[in-house]
Formats: structure tokens, sequence, C-alpha cells
């Protein structure tokens, strides 16, 4: 698996013991580097080498950036590695961007958070994950995905619970107020579908869900189908209800009819289930 930010020493103490650094870095929007956690010493987390993986765009060459304390580096190779150029100890110095997230600072302005499998500066101690592993770890299989195991997947991430909080408030007002008239039924998958939209921009912005979804799209795949199946769960009974009260007399009589007949519901246009 790749490296959790959210224990990672290096993001840890920019949040904690150089707090400034890292308002001034999620204000402004620039790019945070994040070496990962087995590729440095911690005992090198001094100002110094934190502002040397803070960056800002250079205003005269695309794809440059700058550091707080005057040093550059460029992107490489389809932003897939950054280089260490002037200013830095090892000119040259290539590390790889093993995945990237979107944060939001105090005025929910989006900055980046990288995760890079080396240090910019001091030692370069390269981390080698395996590629196919981590595209693949954590993937619930399609055979299991009922609605228990998605929701003990989607339970499971760290920081989650304010925006399932948030899901289970819609939810609840849609089962209280919300009227299924007989003739409108598309309308309620129309509204369904809103909701379910916007419960993933809810799970979706939680750090934990973001650092796991940006390691390939099979995971972003998993989390919606996650977040579907809680929403259409939590307001199944009161679809099923209100459709079977709308046409269960109907349902009943057509039953009745193909009993006394040779008929299958299929010959009557029905769809096989």
């Amino acid at each position: 698996m790749g490296d959790d930010i959210d224990v990672n020493p290096f993001f840890a103490a920019l949040k904690t013991t150089f707090i400034q650094v890292y308002n001034d870095a999620a204000d402004n929007q620039r790019t945070i580097c994040v070496p990962h956690a087995r590729s440095f010493d911690s005992s090198s987390l001094d100002k110094w080498f934190i502002e040397s993986h803070i960056l800002t765009s250079s205003p005269y060459f695309a794809g440059q950036y700058l550091t707080p304390n005057g040093k550059c580096c460029e992107m490489e190779d389809g932003e897939s590695n950054l280089v260490a150029g002037e200013g830095f100890g090892d000119v040259g110095r290539s590390c790889r961007i093993l995945t990237e997230n979107v944060f939001y600072n105090r005025e929910y302005k989006a900055y980046r958070v990288l995760i890079l499998d080396s240090a910019l500066e001091g030692p370069q101690r390269r981390v080698k994950l395996s590629e196919e592993n981590d595209m693949a770890a954590a993937i619930v299989p399609p055979a299991e995905r009922s609605f228990q195991r998605l929701l003990q997947f989607l339970v499971s991430f760290p920081g989650i619970e304010s925006a399932l909080q948030r899901i289970d408030v819609s939810v609840r007002n849609f089962n209280r107020t919300y009227e299924i008239v007989e003739g409108w039924e598309n309308d309620v998958g129309r509204h369904c579908g809103e909701m379910c939209s916007r419960s993933k921009d809810l799970v979706f912005h939680v750090s934990s869900v973001n650092h796991y979804a940006s390691s390939c799209r099979a995971h972003v795949e998993l989390i919606e189908e996650a977040v579907e199946s809680y929403v259409m769960g939590g307001v199944h009974d009161k679809i099923f209800q209100e459709i079977l009260q709308a046409y269960g007399g109907e349902d009943a009589r057509l039953a009745r009819v193909l009993k006394v007949s040779d008929l299958q519901p299929q010959d009557i246009g029905s769809p096989r289930v």
C-alpha cells in the first residue's frame, strides 16, 4: 500500500510544529510535497527541510516551481516526476510522484498534496512500491459487494463520520417528506440520483477517502458504489412500500390472471427477473 498521509511524520510535523508554514501554503494554494515516511529520517524535520518541499508555480516558466527558501525544481515526464534544480543540495535528483491528493483550505479553495518516493533534500532513500499491489489493494471483490460489506468498507475510512451524518440527515428528510406520485416514478429516480451525487461529493472531500481514491480508477468506482449502496439502502423501504401501495392491487390481479392461464409474465412484456 502507499503511504498513509494522515500519519506521515512530515505531514504531521507540518500541521503541528510548523503550523504557520502549513497555513501559509494552504491559504495560498501552494503545492505541498510529502516524502514517503520510509524515505527520510524524522530527525531531519526542521524548517529548512520542510520549506524545501513547499512549491509555488514560477511566474516566468511553465512547469517550474519555487520554494520559500529560494530553491527551484521542475516537473518532467508528464508531471510524474519532480527534479531538483538550483538551490538544492543534489541538483538533478528525480523524485517520483506516487499519489496526488486534493485538500481544501479554510476558504474551501483547493491545494495539492503530493506523495513522493523520496525527499527532494537530504539523503535520498527511494521507496519502491509494487504498482500492481498498490492498484489492487483493499478492493472489495464484486461477488462480496453486499449492502453490509460495502457499509463495512465505507465506515473504515478515518474522518468519514461527519460526511455520513450529513448523508443520514438527507436520507431521513427524504423518508419523512418525499411523496411518490403514481405516474411520476421516474422523478423518484432523478431525485435519488441527485442525492447520491451530493453524497459522493461529501465523501470524496474526506482526506482519507481522497487519498485512497487517488491510487487508481478502481478505487474511485468502489467508493462510488459504496456511497450509492449507503444512500439507496437508506431509502429502499420508503420507496418499496409506497410503490407497493400504489401498484400492489394491480400486481395481485395480474398474478391471478396468469395463474388461470397458460401465459408467463414475459409473454405480456414483463421482463424476466
